[in-house]
């Protein structure tokens, strides 16, 4: 586990951008797909009660994705721009929704 950490906050230390465009982008496939599947399950019922785990954890990722670059992209302020757009997008879907 820690080669792969290790792994993981060198790939952002030295390709910033790409990491926010291809992490972002398959943290919040998968995020939002588990969010989704978990919400499907309990769909036809207005209660939410079995779909909480699967809303935790798919938030969870998402919220870990933009954890890490916060902490450990100190070169770029581009890709920390890029890392908050699609934050922005998803709060104002679900303030606004």
């Amino acid at each position: 586990m820690n080669r792969l950490w290790n792994w993981l906050k060198n790939a952002v230390e030295r390709r910033p951008i790409t990491f926010v465009m291809i992490g972002g982008s398959a943290t919040y496939l998968v995020g939002l797909s588990i969010v989704v599947v978990s919400m499907l399950r309990v769909f036809p019922a207005p209660r939410f009660e079995g779909a909480w785990l699967g809303i935790t954890f798919g938030s969870f990722l998402i919220v870990g994705f933009h954890w890490l670059v916060a902490r450990y992209d100190r070169r770029s302020v581009f890709a920390q721009i890029l890392a908050l757009i699609p934050a922005t997008f998803l709060f104002v879907c679900v303030v606004v929704g």
